[in-house]
Parts: structure tokens; C-alpha cells; sequence
């Protein structure tokens, strides 16, 4: 199979981030998630089947908010592995989520961006309500001129209207941003939206094999901010 690769990369005008995994720990989630349903591949399926039924959203002409289709992946989760999600289960799950921790140095990789002089936002397929409560909570809140959720689009990731809804806010063409993520198919989407590329390597986490190659590959939030500093020195 052939590689595709991104055309080079310019100075991003706009570096983009994804949340969940990204810049929060879902560690917590995936371990909670896996003793409810008594299935080591619990929280993975929940993902497979929430990125679905967001396709599924994305797709027609009908939206439910993130808490629920959330919960209605919880449920199809369950069914899988032969154990029934009840209320208080889902109110555990989203509890969670509401306190996902940081990833270990994102605060310093997100603090050396802004030094750079790095505009920085967020796009999340969660509420913004949460969202916004998560980083005021944690402190990024400061860090981002903008927080954006696809609640606000009524079109989930990776939908290329989630991300065209970035570049009207910023008055940016897709090209002059950078989409940080640890996600596979929001590298898609970013890619498919015009825009350029950067991936976090959490846990092993796989890139779509299909997609192009993203133009930076890091280990962690304070790896990618190195990496932007050495090929755009911030007093060059």
C-alpha cells in the first residue's frame, strides 16, 4: 500500500485541538467503564460505536445531543458484551468524564505553544457546557482564544462542516491550520477539511492506515511544541 504524505508544512496561523484523549486522560473512563460491563474491551467498543452512531448523526437529518448518543453507545456497548447498562451506569460514565485529568505535559506543551505566539482553539464533538467547565477546572482555559463544539454545528466530527465551522471563526483558510489530535479519523477529517495535521502518540493509539500521513508525529504535547520551535524559531 502506498503512503500519502501532507504537502509540507507552513507556519500554522491556528494550531487546532481535539479534547477527549487528546489533551484529557480517559484512562479513568476506560478503566471504569471496563469493570461496569465486566469486559476488558468495554471502553474500546464504546468508542467504535460512539464514532459510528456520530457518523450516523452527521449524516442525516436528525441531531442528538453528545450525552446522548453517548449513552445510547453505552447501552449498544452492553448488548455486545452481555451486560445491561443501567442509569446510574451512564450517570457514572458521564461523572467521569466531567473530571477527566490532564494528560501528563499538556499544561507545559500548551504554555510553550502560547510563548511561540500560537493562536490556540478547540473543536470537541462533547458539550460545550462541559467542555468549558472541564478547562475552567483545569486551567486551559486561559490557553484558547476559542472552544467549539460540534453540539453548536449539529455536525459531529469527523464531518468536514465541524471543521469548516473552525476556519469562519478564526477567518483562516482550512490550509493555515494545524489539527492536534490522537485520533485516527479526526486526522481524516481535518485532512478531508483541507487543513494540515499533527498526532499525538497516546497508549499506541492507531491512525487510520488510509489516511495521509500527518505532517508531525509526537510523543507528547511538550515534544510537538519542541518540534514547532525548532522549525519556526518564534524570533525568526
Amino acid at each position: 500500500m502506498d503512503t500519502i504524505t501532507e504537502s509540507p508544512l507552513e507556519k500554522p496561523k491556528l494550531i487546532l485541538f481535539d479534547v477527549y484523549e487528546t489533551l484529557l486522560d480517559m484512562s479513568m473512563v476506560e478503566s471504569k467503564m471496563n469493570d461496569l460491563l465486566h469486559s476488558r474491551r468495554a471502553y474500546r467498543i464504546w468508542i467504535e460505536i460512539l464514532m459510528q452512531y456520530c457518523l450516523l448523526e452527521s449524516s442525516s437529518t436528525q441531531f442528538h445531543d453528545f450525552a446522548t448518543v453517548s449513552r445510547t453507545a453505552l447501552t449498544t456497548t452492553g448488548d455486545i458484551v452481555g451486560h445491561s447498562v443501567t442509569d446510574q451506569m451512564n450517570e457514572d460514565v458521564m461523572l467521569l468524564m466531567k473530571h477527566a485529568p490532564l494528560h501528563e505535559a499538556v499544561e507545559l506543551g500548551l504554555s510553550n505553544l502560547n510563548d511561540l505566539g500560537y493562536r490556540l482553539a478547540a473543536l470537541t464533538n462533547a458539550s460545550v457546557n462541559i467542555i468549558t467547565e472541564r478547562m475552567e477546572a483545569t486551567g486551559l482555559v486561559s490557553y484558547f482564544e476559542f472552544v467549539i463544539s460540534a453540539e453548536q454545528i449539529k455536525k459531529y466530527k469527523p464531518s468536514k462542516e465541524a471543521y469548516e465551522a473552525v476556519s469562519k471563526k478564526a477567518r483562516l483558510q482550512p490550509s493555515e491550520i494545524l489539527v492536534v489530535t490522537s485520533r485516527g479519523w479526526d486526522l481524516c477529517g481535518a485532512v478531508n477539511a483541507g487543513m494540515k495535521t499533527a498526532f499525538i502518540e497516546h497508549d499506541g493509539r492507531n491512525r487510520y492506515p488510509l489516511a495521509p500521513e500527518p505532517v508531525l508525529k509526537s510523543k507528547n504535547m511538550i515534544d510537538l511544541a519542541q518540534q514547532l520551535g525548532t522549525l519556526f524559531p518564534a524570533n525568526a
